[in-house]
């Protein structure tokens, strides 16, 4: 299993973080209806402590398949 290499946590998935727009239906309560990315963020951070780990899915891939830079 890959550990952060910021708080040294076990992680077995990433948060993928993406700026753009959500949209939202809304009839008293919210339901989420569309996101659309814009490109200027995306990056994959710990789920722990928030340290991005990679910049790309494929860094992402390799690092929970516990390959650095392979």
């Amino acid at each position: 299993m890959p550990k952060c290499p910021k708080c040294g946590k076990v992680i077995n998935w990433l948060i993928n973080v993406e700026s753009g727009w959500a949209s939202y239906r809304f009839d008293g309560n919210y339901e989420f209806e569309d996101f659309e990315a814009d490109g200027n963020v995306n990056h994959f951070e710990c789920p722990e402590c928030g340290e991005v780990i990679a910049q790309t899915e494929e860094e992402a891939t390799k690092f929970l398949k516990g390959r650095k830079n392979d």
